[in-house]
């Protein structure tokens, strides 16, 4: 079974924080990580960019200003 996780965003870097440590303890990581970032103006993409590169999981990014959460999840 393929597990897909998909959170979204927007200028909230500490919950997002919590957010990824949460998934980083699970005992079954997922097989990939959607991110729809709505065009946050403060640390959040930075925030993700490093989770990116450390992660164990494939992470896609979406960021278009907006549209980021239509297009990940509708």
């Amino acid at each position: 079974m393929k597990i897909s996780l998909l959170i979204s965003t927007y200028d909230q870097p500490v919950s997002l924080a919590k957010v990824l440590r949460g998934v980083g303890r699970q005992t079954r990581q997922p097989d990939e990580i959607f991110i729809a970032d709505d065009g946050s103006g403060d640390e959040t993409r930075a925030l993700i960019e490093q989770w990116r590169r450390e992660a164990r999981t494939p992470v896609h990014i979406s960021g278009n200003p907006t549209t980021a959460f239509e297009r990940s999840f509708c």
